[in-house]
């Protein structure tokens, strides 16, 4: 991996707000329906807390906000589009059923 010192890039929380997006749209995907929503949001809100808050335990590891930060932008960067391209095919749907 690259060295955070020598890199001006913050490839890491890059990765930390990427990952999380991921799972993110992947748990939007799996549960479309709406009351459920809650179980996949606060599971990744869990997630992110603890991957976070368990490294004191790890040694030369720690907990960063930053990457904190990042993990919650990637959820919410994940949740969004997807649930926004959800609602846009939902749209076009009903929009084509509307003009036969």
């Amino acid at each position: 991996l690259v060295d955070q010192a020598e890199s001006s890039l913050p490839l890491d929380k890059l990765f930390h707000c990427t990952l999380f997006a991921f799972l993110a749209a992947f748990a939007a995907l799996a549960w479309v329906q709406p009351l459920l929503r809650w179980r996949w949001l606060t599971g990744l809100l869990l997630l992110a807390f603890l991957t976070e808050w368990s490294q004191q335990f790890i040694p030369q590891r720690g907990p960063d906000v930053a990457d904190l930060a990042a993990n919650l932008v990637g959820i919410t960067l994940g949740s969004w589009l997807v649930l926004r391209a959800v609602r846009l095919a939902v749209v076009q749907l009903f929009e084509s059923g509307v003009k036969k």
